[in-house]
């Protein structure tokens, strides 16, 4: 209870005395959010630009200065605490062997802060929009900021960094070499004179004493206990107060020459906003057997009566997915979309087509879960409904978040795939317009489809309705007369023979150039990854854009680096 008493009494004094420092925390990380939601391409492919890593590494060191003043005031508490001895796996700890044990812990927190201290200083001088930063220095010390020195007496902290100098004459650099003492040399702390009286008292001829002996050597050990101990508690107080100074002082100079935010109220905005980003990122399953219309739940429980009987014992799950589960299957637009999982390994659609509106696919179980079907279990989580047999569990880890490697996962091999359209249909004799309207949906499907992947990989976000794709891909502007040809087809038009190799080929002039892109990003992070640097000729890509699609992002750039 005299603990929580002890932490309530001097909380609020102890806060006010660093307040500083912690406005320069609480900037720090308002600037960290504010430059993560600036790139949320870069969040979904789990990678970091050199600039937010400045930003991010800046508050990482102040919220570990933070943890270790903290740790620092919490050793000296429990120092302050201590008044007796305590048992442990059959042995006995004498009270001042314990304090003795805080007092190495307490000078360890001292040089754990300097060092905290000097590495967020570090960071605040390197120039977050600078390409390159030399290497952090593995052992910081005053003299890592040899080539700073000009600009940190400008701000007006050099001064200040030298107090933690063990030559300084400072009360910081007396508590630093003690602790030098303390670990590498003969430690003081237990030559103090009250201390070697303290443990005299204890030794076993004392029962060769007189009773008078007894109590007079039980009378000196307590009276030098009690001066040693608040001693030490004296010293502590006196360094935690230098401590806390120091690094108000630093943190001062800090906001005003980096003129860090530190008005709360305007933190809410970029909060907000963070928050947004990170909505994002989500992916809501709105599949439900409800919204299964009644004239397909006919065409699906036949569907599933078949496979049962064709089947039997071999087969383990039906996944309904796309706009039919969703509720939002729009007649001569949508398909309906069926993946058949069973016990034995097998390839390919289900032969052949009843109807060119329904596409069914069977995966053996272990062809289903492998590496190159993660596309197909994505759809059956975010978008799919188990309508039979086995629902499987799946883990959102394994797959990537909205944006540059999910837009890879649903589009690989979508340019093969429009190459065998515009083949299939340039040997059509005489189409009709119901196999054309077939081709030019199959056709229109795959082409909105990656061009919503490339405004996902530009923006994150995800959606598998036709309608928001649509409605996001016009967000960029010069090509929207594109996207409105291909709505129209989508809605209700056909492509006609004559013009599907134009179209087809007008379209992967551009989207094959962003493909590459998309590829080249993959594999910098595959080499990330195996941590294999990237051969020299390797440069920054750009982002999958197009010059002639989407101008908004024309001119930025896309740093390789991860943090």
């Amino acid at each position: 209870m005299l603990v929580l008493e002890f932490n309530h009494k001097n909380k609020k004094q102890k806060m006010e005395t660093y307040k500083a420092f912690i406005d320069l925390k609480s900037g720090l990380l308002f600037l960290d959010f504010q430059q993560g939601t600036e790139e949320p391409e870069y969040e979904a492919m789990g990678r970091i630009t050199k600039k937010h890593k400045v930003f991010q590494t800046r508050w990482q060191y102040a919220n570990d200065l933070e943890r270790a003043i903290k740790e620092l005031e919490l050793t000296s508490i429990f120092l302050l605490e201590t008044n007796q001895s305590i048992s442990a796996h059959g042995k006995q700890f004498d009270s001042e062997e314990i304090i003795s044990y805080y007092e190495g812990i307490f000078l360890d927190c001292v040089h754990q802060i300097k060092d905290k201290l000097f590495r967020l200083v570090w960071w605040m001088l390197q120039d977050e929009d600078s390409k390159t930063h030399p290497n952090e220095p593995d052992n910081i010390k005053i003299k890592s900021f040899k080539p700073y020195e000009a600009l940190l007496k400008y701000i007006g902290v050099l001064d200040l960094l030298k107090e933690w100098n063990q030559d300084a004459n400072s009360g910081i650099a007396v508590a630093l070499k003690k602790r030098t003492h303390h670990h590498h040399f003969v430690s003081k702390l237990q030559l103090d004179t009250d201390y070697q009286k303290i443990r005299m008292s204890k030794i076993a001829f004392s029962g060769m004493l007189s009773e008078y002996g007894k109590t007079r050597v039980q009378q000196i050990s307590n009276e030098s206990y009690v001066k040693w101990k608040a001693l030490i508690v004296d010293k502590q107080e006196q360094t935690q107060k230098l401590v806390l100074q120091n690094i108000n002082g630093i943190s001062k100079e800090l906001i005003k020459h980096f003129k860090i935010p530190t008005d709360v109220s305007k933190y809410a905005e970029v909060i907000d906003k963070y928050v947004e980003t990170q909505k994002r990122f989500d992916i809501e399953n709105k599949t439900d057997q409800s919204k299964i219309k009644p004239e397909i739940k006919k065409i699906t429980d036949e569907f599933i009566k078949f496979n049962s009987e064709f089947f039997k014992e071999k087969l383990i799950s039906i996944y309904l997915t796309g706009s039919v589960p969703r509720g939002e299957f729009v007649p001569g637009a949508s398909d309906i979309n069926l993946i058949i999982i069973v016990n034995f390994n097998t390839y390919g659609t289900l032969p052949p087509k009843v109807n060119p509106f329904i596409d069914v696919y069977i995966f053996g179980e272990q062809e289903f879960l492998s590496k190159q079907n993660k596309k197909w279990r994505f759809i059956c989580w975010s978008d799919g409904l188990p309508i039979y047999g086995k629902e499987y569990d799946f883990d959102k880890k394994e797959f990537p978040k909205p944006g540059t490697l999910l837009t890879l996962l649903l589009n690989r091999g979508f340019i093969e795939k429009l190459e065998e359209i515009k083949n299939q249909v340039s040997r059509l004799e005489n189409p009709n317009k119901q196999i054309l309207r077939y081709f030019s949906l199959k056709a229109v499907k795959i082409m909105l489809d990656f061009q919503f992947g490339v405004a996902m990989a530009n923006r994150p976000f995800y959606t598998s309705n036709r309608a928001e794709k649509i409605r996001y891909i016009k967000q960029f502007p010069n090509i929207h007369k594109q996207i409105n040809t291909f709505e129209s087809i989508y809605k209700n038009g056909i492509i006609h023979s004559q013009d599907f190799s134009m179209i087809i080929d007008t379209f992967l002039e551009n989207a094959r150039r962003n493909y590459k892109k998309i590829i080249e990003i993959e594999e910098e992070i595959i080499n990330e990854q195996k941590n294999t640097p990237l051969p020299r000729e390797a440069r920054p890509q750009e982002r999958p854009n197009g010059a002639e699609q989407f101008p908004l992002v024309k001119a930025k750039r896309t740093p390789p680096e991860a943090g």
